[in-house]
């Protein structure tokens, strides 16, 4: 399952996301009235973005114009665990972490524009996000009015002459 694949599952996860822009692999949608980047990665719990440079404190273009980051990791959709984050205070995370990263091998080159989040489940424990998968999700009901409708629909009858029977 490729990123694009990931990304269009969750969507069918939330109902209630609105996908406002999708471009060159850029996701951002509206959940929860909130601005969001959907980001997927399939190592479990990090993700990865690209900086502009690498020296700690470059911007990270990918989360310019959002307000909040929905991180989701995970190879396959039953495997999928996410985090919304404040985008402030992924990118405070980021630039401290990659501050730490140059200092502790001053040797390390800065053309390095990797930075890699991890692990989330701990500088984020707090911004745990549900996603239920399909196979999660409790069976639609439909009333019996509802059934005999779609019945009577796929039959091409009256809803009338449907009578539904239930033994249990």
């Amino acid at each position: 399952m490729n990123a694009t694949e990931r990304k269009e599952a969750i969507l069918k996860m939330l109902p209630d996301a609105k996908l406002l822009r999708r471009h060159a692999g850029r996701y951002e949608v509206e959940l929860d009235s909130k601005h969001c980047l959907l980001v997927v990665n399939t190592v479990h719990g990090s993700v990865q973005f690209m900086a502009e440079s690498g020296d700690a404190d470059a911007d990270i273009p990918a989360l310019e114009g959002v307000d909040y980051c929905l991180m989701a990791t995970g190879r396959d959709v039953d495997s999928l665990s996410a985090w919304l984050v404040p985008v402030p205070r992924l990118i405070a995370h980021i630039k401290k972490q990659h501050e730490a990263w140059l200092a502790e091998k001053p040797e390390r080159s800065r053309d390095n524009r990797m930075r890699t989040v991890k692990p989330l489940d701990v500088y984020f424990a707090d911004c745990q996000f549900n996603l239920e998968t399909t196979s999660q999700r409790a069976p639609e009901t439909m009333t019996p009015d509802q059934a005999r409708q779609g019945l009577a629909v796929h039959f091409g009858v009256d809803p009338s002459k449907i009578r539904i029977s239930v033994d249990v």
